[in-house]
């Protein structure tokens, strides 16, 4: 009598495990560049010149402008920071300008002009011609230097699976879609180039049961930072822990960022136990039943007493 509504809830869970296929085609969104911007109202100049600089889009308040060689590539020490300039920003989200002095770099060009905010969080860099100043070999930051000086990266995971049918499923620990954000911010002072982004998923952390990439990066202007949203669909089962990595690469070094998103299938979960609880219920019907046929068989002593006497007739 038990196997009945067993095999009835056997056979329902196997037809939520076939509801469960199902694929939901990707959506891609396109890529853009944010970030300060600063320009001058002419790049051909002498030392002592004075130039109008433009400035907007900065988050900070203050601002500072300086003139420096070598790109910049070192920090503040490839810069005149004597004879720079403080400068507080409009704050009702116009355009900034204000006269600036050229003054002559500690070190030969290329130069620029550079304006950052004050713990260079955000910078942007106009390159300028400076007449009269050497020019020599653009020297880099030097071998302690690494991705992470020159690149800032943000990593985000968001479920988003919409839809009366695709929700359910992934409520029942089908297929799911999830937006993937990545920000790459350029902090360096020269534009960058050949960067690329890409990620992996994985059910553990030494595992990849999914790769996807993102649109190729052109180059990165300094100070800039470049975003893009991806969904990627991820296959049955989507319950427990999605671990996801993105990978920013340039000229061979890669910065790795990791986030883990737990999925609970609620109602998977309430069918689980639900199927649990009913056969649980069933056994319990069984085993009290088996019980009470037990107690109305008759004791073996009574099937004793009530077996009749059998005599012998006819002997002598």
């Amino acid at each position: 009598m038990i196997l009945r509504p067993v095999a009835r809830c056997t056979f329902a869970a196997a037809a939520i495990a076939a509801s469960i296929v199902g694929v939901v085609a990707p959506a891609f969104a396109g890529s853009f560049l944010v970030g300060p911007h600063a320009e001058l109202d002419r790049t051909n100049v002498e030392v002592d010149d004075r130039v109008i600089v433009t400035i907007d889009g900065f988050e900070a308040r203050v601002v500072t402008i300086s003139v420096c060689g070598n790109e910049g590539r070192r920090g503040s020490g490839d810069c005149n920071m004597t004879a720079s300039k403080g400068l507080r920003l409009d704050g009702d989200g116009t355009a900034t300008t204000a006269q600036f002095g050229i003054s002559a770099p500690p070190v030969p060009c290329p130069c620029i002009v550079r304006v950052a905010s004050r713990n260079a969080d955000e910078v942007s860099v106009v390159p300028i011609e400076l007449s009269g100043h050497p020019m020599g070999e653009v020297q880099d930051a030097g071998p302690g230097a690494s991705i992470d000086d020159s690149l800032a990266v943000t990593f985000d995971v968001e479920d988003v699976t919409s839809g009366f049918g695709e929700s359910l499923r992934h409520e029942l620990g089908g297929p799911g879609q999830y937006a993937v954000t990545v920000t790459v911010k350029n902090r360096a002072t020269v534009t960058l180039d050949g960067i690329t982004v890409s990620g992996d998923i994985g059910r553990r952390d030494n595992e990849v049961a999914a790769a996807f990439d993102f649109s190729r990066l052109g180059p990165l202007p300094a100070g800039n930072t470049w975003e893009q949203t991806i969904v990627v669909d991820v296959p049955a089962p989507t319950f427990g822990e999605l671990h996801w990595r993105s990978f920013v690469t340039r000229d061979g070094d890669t910065l790795t960022s990791t986030q883990t998103i737990t999925h609970r299938p609620w109602l998977l979960i309430g069918i689980v136990l639900f199927l649990v609880l009913d056969i649980a219920l069933l056994v319990g019907r069984w085993l009290v039943h088996r019980h009470a046929r037990h107690d109305d068989e008759p004791p073996a002593d009574d099937l004793d007493d009530a077996t009749p006497e059998l005599e012998l007739v006819g002997a002598p």
